[in-house]
């Protein structure tokens, strides 16, 4: 395994579009929605972003880079991995990063960028990590295959599915693992930080996103069927909710309960607590981003028709801020300030009021630092 330093291979220039970016563009912002910064990569980025330490945004993007950026849009450091990278990082307790690359290995960083151990999967990794208490790690690989990994690096137990996992794990309070399978015949899994299976629930056309843990237990999901899915902890259905189309994102849940998702019909939904229609609002374009919660109310989410909308609790339109391409990554919110990725290769920070929400599950993988776990 062994320790090597950041790479900084070929990205000379990458930083001085960086830091120009982060000094030209919307600089002045001063009302909700104004743009503060961009910091552009060499390629679109699908990578949620996480906060680390001292408040720095780490993300991956499919230039095949890890980045690290500061609040102000400066470039902290960079690492390099062999190809793409789309999954979003988990931050542990000790700044330590983790994430999977397309090139078959999960990363452990350092908060400065050195790479402490990387380890084989064997498969492209799309599956974003979830970290538990004492830093070992759980996550999905293309062939199949759900892993545990202990926090020096070494295999502990793995599940070997017949059907990709792309989908994100979470974690409960009391050690459950759930976890979705693509293609006909896909599943939710539920096993245990040992690996033992508790159950599995079928959902016919798979499922993409992650879960979202409600404060009454449920496990809510979406699966390319369309259909908004929440379960008990035994695995039975307890509502399911129909949308016009397959949903690759993940749910937010408020603080009352409510469900906020997008499905790739163009629209994020409000769904009651006990399943029930609330509203929708419209988008111009498929919805694959997950929704962020605001402190003030406001539903924050990306579309793919290049806005990032900023939804009231009425499901109403307050603003949106644009890139030249489609959102598919999921906003992470601080005091003031929202940053996503977007396929026009930048990360983007937008000027809010308040910050994050406190609700059970207010954002993709449940808190900023992304750890999938509650």
């Amino acid at each position: 395994m062994g320790t090597d330093r950041p790479r900084v291979r070929g990205w000379g220039s990458l930083v001085v579009t960086g830091l120009l970016l982060a000094g030209l563009v919307g600089g002045c912002g001063r009302g909700p929605g104004d743009r503060l910064w961009t910091f552009k990569t060499n390629d679109r980025i699908a990578s949620s972003p996480a906060l680390g330490a001292e408040g720095s945004i780490l993300f991956g993007s499919e230039d095949g880079r890890i980045y690290s950026v500061s609040p102000g849009g400066r470039l902290n450091w960079v690492h390099e991995t062999d190809s793409r990278v789309t999954a979003t990082p988990a931050v542990g307790g000790d700044g330590s990063l983790h994430v999977g690359s397309g090139d078959g290995y999960l990363y452990r960083l350092s908060d400065s960028g050195e790479r402490l151990w990387r380890y084989d999967a064997g498969a492209p990794i799309a599956s974003s990590p979830t970290l538990d208490t004492l830093g070992n790690v759980y996550f999905g690989s293309e062939d199949g295959v759900f892993h545990a990994v202990s926090a020096a690096g070494e295999v502990r137990w793995a599940y070997f599915g017949s059907r990709p996992i792309v989908a994100s794990p979470v974690l409960d309070a009391n050690g459950v693992l759930y976890v979705g399978t693509r293609g006909p015949e896909g599943r939710l899994i539920a096993v245990d930080v040992e690996g033992g299976i508790r159950w599995e629930f079928e959902v016919e056309s798979g499922i993409a996103g992650s879960c979202g843990l409600g404060a009454d237990g449920l496990i809510v999901f979406g699966g390319m069927d369309g259909r908004v899915y929440a379960l008990d902890s035994t695995g039975t259905p307890n509502w399911v909710f129909q949308t016009e189309a397959e949903i690759a994102g993940s749910p937010a849940i408020g603080a009352d309960g409510t469900v906020y998702i997008g499905s790739t019909d163009g629209h994020l939904y409000a769904i009651a607590a006990g399943g029930g229609f609330l509203w929708r609002y419209r988008t111009d374009g498929q919805v694959r981003s997950s929704p962020a919660l605001g402190s003030d109310g406001t539903i924050y989410i990306g579309s793919r028709d290049a806005r990032l909308h900023a939804v009231s609790p009425r499901g109403e339109l307050l603003w949106q801020g644009k890139a030249a391409w489609e959102f598919d990554s999921s906003p992470v919110l601080t005091d003031g300030v929202l940053y996503v990725g977007a396929g026009d290769g930048r990360l983007h920070a937008f000027r809010i009021e308040g910050g994050l929400a406190g609700a059970p599950w207010p954002l993709f993988r449940g808190n900023p630092a992304r750890t999938g776990f509650r």
